[in-house]
């Protein structure tokens, strides 16, 4: 029990024990509030040992969130990059057919994770889901314009007119997808919460950059990339 007060900063049991330290870290979760956690950090592990004291308070909680965002968010954004390649692999088994879906699904992400940084927004428990959301939104789009190009192909089509159908033929129902889905992600942007709040927002963009993306540069990379289909032995 911390039975000595010196000021409303510091404490100390009357053994000697223990001691109590209150700190006001400037910069909040920001850069400069980051760098002050890892320094302090760093100094009682070199000085105590990482066994002898703990950390706790809102912004060191906030702080430990914010790696473990970090940290879901590198582990699970490849892994669904990885799943992407073989599930479009061993469907369209073409060059087209791998890299379009991912072009557009990386684009997306990129771009919409950009736009956080620009305005300074941060990853959240609730938006650390947003690149996942992303693959699992952006994706359809480029499969189901790559999967009437090829009807259009097999029907005998020459590869400048399959892409033209392709473009009428798929307009509408990619745009009224996006909106109708974009629609529904965005309510959560009228939320109370801040992080659900963001979260609506920047998923919308998300949706519709990758709509965007998909209607002008998908066929734009069919028109350059090769689109013959992969023959594998059995």
């Amino acid at each position: 029990m911390l039975e000595k007060s010196f000021d409303s900063y510091f404490a100390a049991s009357s053994k000697g024990d223990a001691a109590l330290v209150k700190l006001y870290v400037l910069g909040g979760l920001g850069s400069r509030g980051k760098t002050a956690i890892q320094g302090i950090q760093k100094t009682l592990d070199s000085q105590c040992g990482a066994d002898r004291f703990r950390l706790t308070g809102e912004l060191f909680l906030g702080y430990s969130v914010d790696n473990i965002v970090i940290a879901d968010v590198l582990l699970l954004f490849p892994i669904a990059i990885v799943i992407v390649f073989l599930v479009t692999f061993l469907t369209f088994r073409s060059v087209a057919g791998v890299l379009t879906p991912a072009i557009t699904v990386l684009s997306s992400v990129t771009v919409t994770l950009g736009l956080m940084a620009v305005t300074d927004t941060p990853l959240t428990i609730v938006s650390a889901v947003l690149p996942i959301l992303l693959i699992a939104m952006g994706c359809p789009d480029s499969i189901h314009i790559f999967s009437w190009y090829r009807v259009e192909i097999l029907r005998g089509s020459v590869k400048r007119e399959a892409i033209m159908q392709t473009m009428k033929s798929m307009i509408l129902p990619v745009v009224m997808t996006s909106l109708t889905t974009a629609g529904g992600v965005g309510s959560l942007a009228f939320s109370s919460v801040i992080p659900m709040h963001e979260f609506g927002y920047f998923s919308v963009f998300g949706i519709l950059y990758a709509m965007i993306f998909s209607l002008l540069a998908v066929l734009a990379l069919i028109k350059v990339l090769p689109t013959t289909r992969f023959v594998i032995a059995t």
